[in-house]
């Protein structure tokens, strides 16, 4: 028999993420658009809804391997011509590199996928690869330990989105209650799974 699940974070009932979450969503300055794949939605480690369900101005759409302006509505790409994409590459500026006052009121956009997903979402879109990329580079390791990244420093949607709004916004401390809520669901899994099974399959 299928668990319940918890209708506002979409985690089973037995591990609900909603009372780690901020009493009141967090007031972020930078608009955020995340486009989720259909297959990220279900996935039960999924951050972005930790982003959705913790700040006042995030909005979740679904995408699949379409070309991405095919599936979105028109003034919604309207609203998102001038987005900065959260996107590691050659042609991403770091966002330590920003002057924030020159991008103020530009919405961000990230891509929540596996990163081959992802990869493939940029390529067949011809929309998202003429808007301008931004990058992230974590001052310590990805909190999110129960995923292999392809590359170092790469981190999980949320990791990347509360940094870059830290960084815009020139207070990380403001981030750290959602990415406190990303710990929970972490260690629950880990808990889950148990500490062999966790060092045998994560533990580097």
């Amino acid at each position: 028999m299928k668990r319940p699940h918890c209708l506002r974070c979409l985690r089973p009932v037995t591990a609900c993420v909603c009372a780690a979450l901020p009493a009141e969503p967090i007031a972020n300055r930078w608009s955020v658009h995340i486009l989720q794949h259909g297959q990220e939605r279900n996935h039960s480690l999924n951050t972005a809804r930790i982003a959705a369900l913790g700040l006042q101005h995030c909005e979740l759409h679904a995408v699949n391997d379409a070309a991405v302006e095919t599936t979105l509505a028109p003034p919604l790409l309207a609203a998102l011509a001038n987005a900065l994409l959260i996107y590691p590459g050659d042609s991403s500026t770091a966002v330590s590199q920003l002057v924030a006052a020159d991008f103020e009121g530009r919405p961000l956009l990230l891509l929540d996928a596996s990163w081959r997903k992802s990869r493939r979402l940029l390529l067949g879109s011809p929309w998202l690869q003429q808007l301008p990329r931004i990058s992230v580079a974590l001052p310590a390791a990805s909190r999110y330990r129960i995923r292999r990244e392809p590359e170092p420093g790469y981190c999980s949607s949320l990791e990347a989105l509360c940094h870059v709004l830290g960084t815009l916004e020139g207070d990380h401390a403001r981030y750290q209650p959602l990415l406190a809520a990303m710990d929970v669901m972490v260690n629950q899994q880990i808990e889950r799974m148990g500490e062999a099974t966790y060092r045998r399959n994560y533990r580097q």
